[in-house]
């Protein structure tokens, strides 16, 4: 070994009081350089005994064999060139190490391998034989070489340490180094050397049968993950996701139709390749934007010729009788006064009795888009532009993140296959956020924004309502509120007041009949009245779901902090009481997730494809109506996410 070779040992240390004497002074008698001892939460005199033998004591109380090594990687002084770790409790003869310095010019790591001795094999007990050996051999299947041992005595060049960007902080941290290693293609050799029996101390692995599975759990999970890191395997999974997406999307593209007998089975099957391809997704480290909004275009662009929703048509057929001077407000489809525009589409309109629910808007939109052309085309069109710039924002907001947005499969058939327009209403309200996360958020904008919201559907006041709360009670500010007051109710009643002039004041904004009665999907609603109404009557009036909902939004506005966290729960509260809810309606949570990665929230989208067995049901024998086993399994991930509501009720201290 060159004299000019500087190696500092580093021993993480537990309870090592009896034994961390003679490994520190073993050390220094094979003239390493410095001896590091990271002292992780001992509660004997181990910190007293190593500093007393000369070395640096470290103290990392958090617990972890790789947390104590990163923390003593962290402390290395400039100029070492070789990290020595070993045990603290003398388990590992240091005398082997002149059989490493030898090997040190060619090399970049060596491992002491334990089972290449007979002594080292006796001293190791069946479980670590057996650990060590199957940790080596899933090594060479997965990289193509592999280890013997995963020997705690090691060197390695600081400067092949520092490629590795070590990360595990508990038993892993071994295999990991070992796995990167291969990965990397850094020199390796495995150097045959002594085990002893333990000096002092307690075994923290070999002492029991649970520490031991626990070790070997840890150390095969990691290497699940480093093998799924692999720039091959993560081109593999990147490949076969993206495959699955564009596979599942063509079967919903060409065939799927949960309005038809015939159209049902490829609606759910390409459903359900897409939700697979979307799950192996998360299994790809590294989307760049690029990619990602490559792909997500890609799918929205595959979905367009797809068989629409029926509400494209009331959008078709409201924004085309205003061109001819009508008012969808005042007149229903079924209007007698309309009979002579009926088109050869006008049997698809849905709720024919009921005059127009969207807001004017919105309203003004579909005019403007029939005033072009009408057709579905166009309007999937518009839908899909304002979805995208959605995508835009939240990759420029949150990066890889906002996948759970841009490839989710709901979002993908409601936007661009169904042709809802709930990009339309999302967009100003997920620029609203984004602006309000800002330091010094513009209270006018933001007001602006979410007035545009609000215009284009009214479950945005909610989210108003908490930001005005916000700037009420923490800025204190007269002058932003009304600021942001300004903004709110500028957009809406611009719209209102053009809407009046083109096409005539509204005799009311929403068929009043048709939502004291309407039911779709219900959960709560459904609950009240399958299995708790002993009323004469089974049906209970829509309104009566208020009270308890408007309760909960109040405590919500209350006690949520961030905008992120009020708009989920608030949404989930909203969809829980709500008499009529549609699938689309479960994308509105999912921008809200993806700082908070609810994975439940996305189990939502996944089980809200059962609401389309309605349509086909509709189709199969004219019934509107889901089996009671397809409504616990959609609504199945929103019972984890009631208990979560009450816990979180209970660290707040607030009794429901």
């Amino acid at each position: 070994m060159s004299g000019r070779q500087k190696i500092v040992a580093i021993i993480p240390a537990w309870n090592e009081e009896d034994t961390i004497r003679g490994v520190v002074s073993g050390l220094y008698s094979l003239n390493i350089d410095k001896v590091i001892v990271v002292n992780n939460g001992s509660s004997d005199n181990t910190k007293q005994h190593a500093y007393e033998e000369g070395a640096e004591v470290l103290t990392e109380n958090r617990r972890g064999y790789g947390r104590a090594c990163l923390t003593g990687i962290e402390h290395i002084p400039e100029g070492f060139d070789w990290i020595l770790f070993c045990d603290a409790d003398g388990s590992d003869d240091l005398s082997d190490l002149e059989k490493f310095w030898p090997h040190l010019d060619e090399n970049d790591l060596i491992i002491g391998n334990r089972r290449a001795t007979k002594a080292g094999r006796k001293n190791l007990t069946p479980v670590q034989n057996f650990g060590n050996w199957l940790s080596g051999f899933l090594m060479k299947i997965g990289w193509g070489r592999g280890f013997h041992d995963l020997g705690p005595l090691r060197i390695i060049r600081k400067e092949a340490l520092d490629a590795l960007q070590m990360e595990d902080e508990n038993f892993g941290w071994t295999v990991e180094m070992q796995a990167k290693a291969l990965e990397t293609n850094l020199r390796c050799q495995e150097i045959p050397v002594n085990y002893l029996d333990r000096q002092g101390g307690v075994s923290k692995i070999s002492g029991s049968f649970t520490a031991s599975f626990k070790a070997g759990t840890i150390i095969l999970s990691t290497l699940g993950k480093l093998f799924l890191e692999r720039k091959i395997i993560q081109t593999v999974i990147l490949a076969f996701s993206i495959l699955l997406l564009i596979s599942g999307a063509l079967a919903l593209s060409l065939k799927g139709n949960p309005a038809t007998v015939s159209g049902a089975a490829p609606f759910f099957v390409g459903a359900s390749v897409m939700i697979a391809g979307y799950l192996f997704s998360h299994l790809r480290k590294g989307w760049t934007p690029t990619i990602l909004l490559g792909i997500a275009l890609l799918l929205r662009l595959i979905l367009i010729p797809m068989a629409p929703g029926d509400d494209v048509w009331r959008y078709l057929w409201e924004g085309m009788i205003q061109n001819h001077g009508f008012n969808p407000y005042n007149l229903s489809p079924d209007s007698d006064t309309l009979s002579h525009l009926q088109t050869d589409w006008w049997s698809k309109i849905n709720n024919k009795e009921a005059t127009a629910i969207y807001p004017p808007l919105t309203q003004l939109i579909f005019r403007i888009a029939c005033a072009f052309s009408s057709s579905v085309l166009l309007f999937k069109l518009i839908f899909i532009l304002a979805d995208l710039a959605i995508c835009v924002l939240l990759l420029k907001a949150f990066g890889s993140a906002s996948k759970l947005y841009l490839l989710n499969p709901l979002v993908i058939y409601c936007v661009a296959g169904g042709a809802h327009y709930e990009a339309l209403f999302l967009l100003p309200l997920v620029a609203a956020w984004i602006l309000w996360r800002k330091n010094d958020p513009a209270y006018f904008f933001t007001g602006l924004l979410l007035g545009a919201s609000i215009s284009f559907k009214l479950v945005a006041v909610l989210a108003a309502a908490f930001v005005g709360w916000q700037i009420l009670t923490k800025e204190r500010s007269i002058k932003k509120l009304c600021l942001f007051s300004l903004g709110i109710f500028l957009i809406p009643l611009l719209s209102y007041i053009t809407f009046s002039a083109l096409a005539g004041i509204p005799n009311q904004l929403y068929p009043a009949q048709f939502t004291a009665i309407a039911r779709s999907a219900s959960f709560i609603p459904w609950l009240s009245e399958e299995y708790l109404n002993h009323h004469p009557y089974d049906f209970i009036p829509n309104k009566v779901f208020a009270y308890p909902l408007g309760i909960i939004l109040i405590l919500i506005t209350l006690f949520s902090k961030s905008f992120a966290g009020f708009q989920s729960r608030s949404f989930l509260a909203l969809l829980a009481f709500s008499p009529m809810v549609h699938a689309w309606y479960f994308i509105w949570l999912l921008p809200f997730a993806i700082k908070r990665h609810t994975v439940v929230i996305t189990l939502l989208t996944f089980t809200g494809f059962l609401y389309f067995m309605l349509p086909y049901r509709q189709a199969l024998n004219g019934e509107w109506v889901l089996s009671t086993w397809e409504r616990f399994a959609l609504w199945a991930p929103y019972l984890i996410l009631i208990v979560s509501f009450f816990k979180w009720l209970k660290a707040l201290k607030v009794r429901p």
